[in-house]
């Protein structure tokens, strides 16, 4: 396993430029405006613990409810929340001329903005102190997991609980009155049922006499993806971003924006499923587990893709098993099947086709931000 010794290097599939241009205004790449976003996120929480207050909570759960929010909440990378700030920036300056002044109405959607961001990192809060629960993971972010500390426990899949919860609270708070509150609610809805699927998927126990490695191929991976990664990762804030626009859209625009986002997903996955063995743990901030946990991961249903009968054999008595020696003989077939070069051609093939399909969207999709996540994402190192 990738804890017991060192990491292999990251391959570079080559050493030529992304075409794709990166728009240095657009917050999710810069730490501007960290402020505002801390401010924002300090108001949330102060919201949802005189929600719980008013509601009889005593302080000392409440104190406790506001240390799991900052232990569970911030200190991730915050894509997640300032895409949603970025695509309402690209709607908001597309519908204005060049020359006109930003309104008073485009501040305050802006500040709405991030709210709906912090509600996106809330969800992935959520989903982040679950499923690391569920996979018995060590350490999130560079620190303990939250179950892990001594305080805490089992008590973390009900903490999880409370913060999705909070999302509602926050959202009824300063969108209730809105037209669009339906919308939003039904988005975040829609968004944590196709999750907890995904989740469901990644997670179904398999028979006591063994793994069912017919699981295990491209069909059952991309829908696992698309279901457990992409509609929260990319779908959820993008759209909310759009929405909170109000900007007119099409059928074709919709589709667009999903295809993208799923596309986005997609390799995001597949970039995670490779770091997760081949990343030194302390440049990913956790310790891959993929190959103990029996994970359905793009390296192994690219492996049994293309194992010999013996290497298969290799994989059925290794994967899903605790230990050095297991993590090793599995790494040893993935390193004599060429996966971090497959692994290079795959990401180059992917951003390709993301590319074309960004360069023939319809009005109405924000490519700007699509051109800017996928230059952020490619060859990424965590």
């Amino acid at each position: 396993m990738a804890e017991d010794g060192p990491a292999a290097k990251r391959p570079c599939p080559d050493d030529r430029r992304n075409p794709l241009s990166v728009d240095p205004a657009l917050s999710f790449l810069a730490a501007r405006d960290q402020e505002e976003w801390n401010a924002t996120y300090e108001t949330l929480k102060a919201d949802v613990l005189t929600d719980l207050a008013e509601l009889g909570m005593d302080a000392p759960e409440c104190s406790r409810i506001g240390k799991m929010m900052d232990y569970t909440v911030p200190g991730g990378k915050l894509m997640r929340g300032r895409l949603v700030f970025d695509t309402l920036e690209e709607m908001m300056t597309n519908s204005r001329t060049a020359a006109a002044p930003v309104s008073s109405e485009h501040d305050r959607k802006r500040m709405l903005a991030r709210v709906l961001g912090w509600c996106v990192e809330l969800l992935q809060g959520c989903f982040l102190v679950v499923d690391d629960v569920m996979d018995q993971s060590i350490t999130r972010r560079g620190k303990p997991c939250w179950y892990k500390l001594p305080e805490v426990g089992p008590a973390a899949i009900n903490d999880g609980c409370i913060l999705r919860s909070a999302i509602f609270r926050i959202l009824r708070k300063y969108f209730g009155s809105s037209s669009y509150y339906v919308s939003l609610v039904e988005l975040f809805n829609e968004v944590i049922l196709q999750t907890e699927l995904g989740q469901m998927m990644d997670s179904i126990p398999h028979p006591t006499n063994g793994l069912d490695f017919s699981r295990f191929n491209v069909s059952n991976y991309r829908q696992i993806v698309r279901f457990k990664t992409a509609y929260y990762s990319f779908y959820l804030p993008i759209r909310l971003g759009l929405i909170l626009s109000e900007a007119p859209s099409t059928p074709e625009a919709h589709a667009t924006t999903l295809r993208l986002s799923l596309a986005l997903g997609e390799l995001f996955q597949v970039q995670d499923d490779f770091l997760d063995l081949y990343q030194d743990p302390d440049v990913l901030g956790k310790i891959g587990t993929d190959i103990e946990d029996a994970k359905c991961s793009w390296l192994l249903v690219t492996a049994l893709a293309g194992a010999s009968p013996e290497q298969r054999d290799m994989l059925r008595e290794h994967y899903g098993k605790s230990g050095h020696s297991h993590g090793a003989a599995v790494r040893l077939v993935y390193d004599s099947l060429g996966l971090p070069e497959i692994f290079a051609r795959h990401e180059n093939e992917a951003h390709a086709s993301i590319c074309a399909t960004i360069d023939s969207a319809p009005p109405g999709v924000p490519v700007r931000i699509f051109r800017s996540v996928l230059q952020v994402i490619f060859r990424r190192q965590k």
